[in-house]
């Protein structure tokens, strides 16, 4: 009887002393403790990191020891470890994809601007229709020469795919409007659409060209996004609201 006392005792007293001192110093094992959070991986570690405490610096030196060999973290995954968003990092398109996104936003303003010259009230609406034709149809012929010399062929993307399914619904909307309120209309979609590309080429196309020919034209493209997105705003002001 007295034996068996003692065995569970010793038995409670051990799993008592288990709870709240480290498991086993098994090789690949991440010790935890009762007071402590219980990671799975070293990936869990970077996502839900602790509270700093004296132990820290040791729980991150054993997760470092069992990340699996060859497992490294990109620049994204660090990225979103840290709480910070992907959006605006460069998107995931080849220069065959870029030369066809080009191509789809000349289109799209071509066919906008050939609407607006014949509907548009505003003389200067349509002197700037009739600069956006121009303009962009000089784009077209330069960009086809840029991937002629930079062996540069046309693909799809989801990008250039979203950007025509847009162009088709904003010339939808336009022509239901008429006069006034299709100049204003007109000007407040150029503004937009050239904001937009703006934020294409700086965080998406720029960043993913590979060809030094093709990347020295989105940067001139660039440019002259920029003064149209100007002459948009110096137009859209003179229009009675």
């Amino acid at each position: 009887m007295r034996n068996q006392m003692r065995a569970k005792w010793l038995f409670i007293l051990t799993t008592l002393g288990a709870t709240v001192s480290f498991a086993s110093h098994t090789p690949g094992h991440v010790e935890t403790s009762k007071y402590a959070p219980t990671y799975n991986t070293a990936q869990d570690i970077l996502l839900n990191r602790p509270a700093m405490s004296p132990d820290s610096s040791m729980e991150r030196d054993r997760a470092a020891a069992v990340m699996p060999e060859g497992n490294s973290y990109s620049d994204r995954n660090t990225a979103a470890a840290m709480g910070v968003t992907t959006e605006g990092m460069a998107a995931s398109v080849n220069d065959d994809q870029i030369a066809l996104i080009l191509k789809t936003s000349n289109d799209a303003e071509i066919n906008a601007a050939q609407l607006a010259k014949r509907r548009a009230d505003n003389e200067h609406v349509k002197e700037y229709a009739r600069m956006m034709i121009e303009d962009h149809q000089a784009s077209n012929k330069d960009r086809r020469r840029v991937l002629r010399s930079a062996n540069i062929n046309s693909d799809k993307s989801e990008v250039s795919k979203t950007m025509k399914k847009d162009a088709r619904e904003k010339i939808s909307e336009l022509r239901k409007s008429k006069g006034a309120e299709f100049d204003r209309a007109y000007m407040d979609m150029q503004i937009e659409r050239h904001r937009n590309m703006l934020t294409d080429l700086d965080q998406k196309l720029i960043p993913a060209a590979q060809k030094p020919e093709l990347r020295d034209f989105l940067k001139t493209t660039r440019s002259h996004v920029q003064n149209h997105l100007s002459r948009a705003q110096e137009v859209q002001s003179t229009l009675i609201q």
